[in-house]
């Protein structure tokens, strides 16, 4: 697995099902003009996620590779995405790795976090990973 931010970064992540819960939630309620709520149920460095994920799928030595901007516009253009797409993800990498794209969320972390952990969503994922790439 790989990017164009290291290893040491942490990422906030978020399970759909804990998205859909709290949407519901706020459909339901009455308001008026504009509002956001940031909806998070776990954070993790990338290096312990690539680890959990890498044992989940029985690949316990996967690795975390940190691109260059360039290998990473290369990888994705390579792999089909069009090169408008690709440069937005390696912006996003960059945010990501500075910091900025956290800097609100920081700043207002939400109370409560949804209940879906990484090792709930990794049981999700080994699962389907494996009924896709097992041998």
């Amino acid at each position: 697995m790989g990017n164009n931010y290291g290893a040491k970064t942490k990422l906030v992540m978020v399970h759909p099902r804990d998205i859909a819960t709290v949407a519901a939630g706020e459909l339901q309620n009455s308001f008026e003009g504009k509002s956001h709520r940031y909806v998070v149920s776990d954070e993790r460095e990338i290096s312990e996620i690539v680890k959990i994920l890498g044992v989940a799928i029985g690949k316990p030595a996967l690795p975390w590779v940190q691109f260059s901007d360039e290998e990473s516009f290369a990888g994705m253009s390579a792999a089909g995405m069009s090169g408008a797409i690709a440069g937005t993800y390696v912006e996003m990498g960059h945010a990501i790795s500075s910091g900025i794209l956290f800097e609100d969320f920081n700043r207002h972390i939400p109370e409560v976090w949804g209940p879906t952990k990484l090792a709930d969503f990794t049981k999700e994922f080994a699962a389907v990973y494996n009924s896709r790439f097992a041998k």
